[in-house]
Formats: structure tokens, C-alpha cells, sequence
């Protein structure tokens, strides 16, 4: 068959709904079992250079005017066979059928948490969407059950697909190639690592703060916090958040780090943190554990369900529960060596040629 994407996402620094749209591109072009058409930012934009429109929202409007205009035209006359959305809005008039992914629906879940274009627009949009998709892909049972709650017509059209980490993300014994890393980025001895974009649903205030409880209780502690991810476009309260934790000398912000150099700074991290209180997978977890690191994670929504019993688990709304994994995960080497072996051995549950085979099963599927 011939399968488009909307790859619109792939440009740039690589996060969220944009890796997985490469990453998935990137293996279903190894399986060569389809062609895979991608139209991506350049398409949507005809060419032009439309950066400067994003804080006003316009750049969002014009993609969904051309998502459901000139977008359908297109494929008729690619002779597209399905499309798949995997930022979940198919065109929502026209040919040909489709696939959407939903990663999760934390637009519905925290609208307070999302630009309030996308908290004021997405529901009608996915409410669309849902009916249009002839089938729905999700990362996680947890999402499936979500979407389930909000859109219970949509029960019978949902396939869990599960993610991965890439296999850059491994355990590396190159010394040379850690301690350059280590360098370049003025990493301490011990620290904590989180991953992720730095957007509100992170949690990243609530660990801040429990971090500097783990500190009073330490005082002697050389621990610090390393920050690895794009900014959001409301970085600046994070950074106000960090100074009224009174951590800020401890916590260094490497910001977005390229694939190669994240996973030697997994090699060198004393355990992950992912403090999150929604998500619907947890990738940055999948490659710390591949990266043979000890995880401490939030309880909320996919996370158990991904970690399985390779994690020690708090309540993402409880600092001091926070506190106490950072105690736990610092002060036993046994733990960590448990943790080590077992997210090892958990990671071997998921990866990207499983994925990709069975979203080519999704879209036989969706086309039979």
C-alpha cells in the first residue's frame, strides 16, 4: 500500500510526536514492506518561513486550513492509500481513510496546562477526529482507557501500539567518550537526571522543591540536578520556580542534547528522575533503563504500566514523597544495582522494529 504521513513535526530539535514520526518513518522504510510518502513543515508552510507566527497561533491555523484543503487534493493525486496523522488530526474531510495516533489527551485531561488556543480548539477538533480515524493508535493501555472515558464510541477502533528507545541508548563502557560528554557539559560526580521538555505537565517545580527538601535532610550531599530537553515556550516560569526552590547552584539546564551525547549522559547519571504527572508512555524512562539506569519515576497514568517493577515509584503531587525517592535511590547501592538489572531486562519488552511491524498491521487493518 501507499501510506502518507503528516510529518510536519520532524524539523528542528526532534521531541515528543516529531521523534516518534521519524523514528517510525525511519523503520518502516527498513521493513520496505509499503512506500511511505512524508509531507512534512515545508509542504504545509508552500516554502515559506512562517517562525515568526508561532507565539500568535497563526501558524497552527493556516496548517489546519491546508490539512483539510490542499491537503486532500494532494493525496488524491499521490495516490495515497491511507494517511496516518500521528499528531492525531487527520484530514477530516475527504479521501483517503486514515490512522491517527493519540499520544495522550492532556488537553482534555489539564487544558490549564496547554496554550489556551490549543485548550479552546482541540476538543471540536478531536472530537472530529475520533469519528474520522478508521482506526486509533495509542502508546499505552493507559491512553487507550482515556480515550475510552472521554470518546467511549471510539472502544472498538483503538490499537495499542508501544513505543521504544532507539538503539543508540545502550550501555556504553567507552571511558573516553563519557568523560568528553561529562566535560562538555560540566557534569558533576553524582547527579540526578531528568529528560524531557520542559512544559508544565513535567512536574518540574514539585521536583524542584523536593529536591531542596532532599538537601536539607543532607546537608553534607554533593547530589546535584541536571536538566536535559527543549524549552517550552513558557520556560520563564520554570526558571522562577527553580530560584524560589533555592537550588538554583545546584542544578545545571543542558537544554536540548543530540541522541549520541543524551546517552552517554545516561552512562553517567546516578538514576533518572521523571517526576511527570501525566504521560502517555515515557520514552526518556525506556532509554534510561536501555542505558542500564536506575529509575525513580512519578505513579501517574502509563508509568507503572511501562516500568513494570524496574522503578521506585512516588506520588507526583507529594514532594515529600519525591524527597524520599531521592533518599532511597541515593543511599543504597544494592537498590540501584536491582533497579540496573531490572530495567535491563524490562527494556528487552519494547522496540522500534516491533513497533513499526505492528503499526503496518494497524494500517492492513485500517485498509481491509
Amino acid at each position: 500500500m501507499h501510506v502518507g504521513i503528516d510529518a510536519r513535526l520532524i524539523s528542528g530539535q526532534l521531541a515528543g510526536i516529531g521523534h516518534y514520526t521519524y523514528l517510525l518513518y525511519k523503520y518502516l522504510r527498513e521493513s520496505g514492506q509499503h512506500k511511505i510518502t512524508l509531507y512534512d513543515d515545508d509542504y504545509f508552510t508552500g516554502g515559506g518561513d512562517f517562525s515568526r507566527l508561532r507565539g500568535r497561533g497563526l501558524r497552527k491555523i493556516l496548517y489546519i486550513l491546508w490539512l483539510n484543503t490542499r491537503f486532500p487534493a494532494q493525496l488524491k493525486r499521490d495516490e495515497v492509500d491511507l494517511i496516518h496523522a500521528p499528531n492525531f488530526i487527520p484530514p477530516l474531510w475527504g479521501k483517503p481513510p486514515s490512522v491517527a495516533t493519540f499520544m495522550d489527551l492532556g488537553f482534555l485531561r489539564y487544558p490549564h496546562t496547554h496554550h489556551s488556543l490549543y485548550a479552546a480548539a482541540f476538543p471540536s477538533l478531536v472530537n472530529r477526529a475520533v469519528d474520522k480515524a478508521r482506526l486509533i493508535a495509542v502508546p499505552s493501555k493507559s491512553t487507550r482507557d482515556e480515550i475510552i472515558h472521554f470518546y467511549p464510541r471510539a472502544r472498538n477502533k483503538i490499537r495499542v501500539v508501544y513505543l521504544a528507545a532507539e538503539e543508540a541508548f545502550k550501555v556504553l563502557n567507552d571511558s573516553a567518550l563519557l568523560d568528553s560528554v561529562r566535560a562538555k557539559h560540566k557534569l558533576p560526580e553524582r547527579f540526578i537526571l531528568c529528560v524531557g521538555t520542559m512544559e508544565p505537565r513535567k512536574n518540574l517545580e514539585r521536583f524542584f522543591n523536593a529536591f531542596g527538601m532532599y538537601l536539607g535532610r543532607n546537608p553534607g550531599s554533593e547530589l546535584r540536578l541536571v536538566l536535559c530537553g527543549k524549552s517550552w515556550v513558557r520556560h520563564g516560569r520554570f526558571l522562577e520556580a527553580l530560584r524560589a526552590s533555592g537550588i538554583g547552584e545546584r542544578v545545571i539546564i543542558a537544554g536540548y542534547v543530540a541522541q549520541d551525547e543524551l546517552a552517554a549522559i545516561y552512562n553517567c547519571a546516578l538514576a533518572l528522575a521523571f517526576p511527570t504527572f501525566y504521560e502517555g508512555f515515557g520514552i526518556p524512562a525506556v532509554e534510561a533503563m536501555q542505558c542500564g539506569l536506575p529509575v525513580i519515576s512519578s505513579e501517574a497514568f502509563s508509568l507503572p504500566e511501562v516500568l513494570g517493577g524496574a522503578a521506585i515509584y512516588f506520588n507526583p503531587f507529594d514532594p515529600e514523597a519525591m524527597a524520599s525517592a531521592i533518599e532511597k535511590i541515593t543511599e543504597s547501592d544494592e537498590e540501584r544495582t536491582r533497579l540496573r538489572e531490572a530495567g535491563l531486562e524490562r527494556a528487552k519488552m519494547f522496540s522500534w522494529e516491533k513497533t513499526a511491524k505492528e503499526m503496518e498491521d494497524v494500517y492492513t487493518e485500517a485498509l481491509a
